[in-house]
């Protein structure tokens, strides 16, 4: 963050220097994109960790998850507009959703806690979706088709229930099932807002196309989590009630989110 927050001031502080057209070989100036105030594009995103308070709700799951190995299918897309105030200074509107997805299957006879004779295989699934807005003010540095930018960042981030969900299959030493089970646990999302840097770069490529990338970090304020919900449902052998049960657990204050790594294309006009 800190890093971050130094190239941004580098980059404030000397645009006027280096925004200047490089001249083309018959004398004139690269202006043709220059004359479009306004741009819209896609972009796709880095996806970002856990905070702290989704980090401890893996504390509180039937069994330790930590100890799995998770596929992440996670991906945060979005879209960005653009308005040029001037040459050199824009205004920048980032929306956009991150969708959590990891799955995991998991087998109690491997691992540093096997042991011989019966075992569990089961498989888990987290889910959550996090939808993002960012307004934004920026200087670039202009170098011929090439731009180096940098500014500052409002954040706001609504994040949904975080789900886990999953099942169990218990077997004695003869592999024999004796026992399956699924559990599903909800917890309450909340939000994040804050106040952050970013820096990076455009290629101008043609007349109405752009792309480029940039990096970014925060300081964001989090509210997160109200209610927990945990259902414990034995499929088999049958008669056995489902157990569930619920308990009030929240977290909020400040932490420094992750540094974002952000792609996109524009279209200019």
């Amino acid at each position: 963050m800190k890093k971050l927050t130094l190239y941004t001031l580098l980059i404030l502080f000397n645009y006027k220097t280096y925004s200047q057209s490089a001249p083309t070989p018959d004398g004139s100036t690269f202006t043709h994109e220059k004359n479009y105030k306004w741009g819209v594009g896609v972009q796709v995103n880095s996806v970002e960790g856990f905070s702290q308070y989704e980090k401890s709700l893996f504390d509180y799951s039937s069994y330790s998850i930590l100890e799995f190995e998770w596929k992440n299918n996670s991906y945060s897309s979005g879209v960005r507009g653009i308005y040029r105030l001037n040459e050199n200074t824009f205004l920048n509107c980032q929306a956009g959703t991150t969708q959590i997805n990891l799955s995991s299957n998991s087998d109690s006879r491997t691992g540093s806690s096997a042991v011989p004779g019966a075992y569990t295989l089961g498989n888990s699934q987290i889910t959550e979706a996090r939808y993002y807005c960012s307004p934004r003010i920026g200087w670039e540095m202009r170098k011929s088709k090439f731009g180096f930018n940098g500014g500052f960042a409002i954040l706001f981030t609504s994040y949904s229930d975080y789900k886990l969900e999953g099942h169990g299959n218990d077997y004695d030493a003869n592999n024999t099932m004796v026992a399956y089970y699924k559990f599903h646990r909800t917890a309450s999302g909340g939000y994040t807002t804050g106040t952050g840097a970013f820096a990076g770069f455009n290629v101008y490529l043609f007349k109405h196309i752009s792309i480029g990338a940039d990096v970014s970090s925060a300081l964001i304020y989090y509210k997160l989590g109200s209610t927990i919900t945990t259902t414990y449902e034995q499929i088999y052998p049958t008669g056995v009630p489902s157990n569930t049960y619920s308990f009030f657990y929240s977290r909020k204050g400040f932490e420094y989110s992750g540094e974002k790594l952000s792609f996109n294309i524009i279209y200019l006009f």
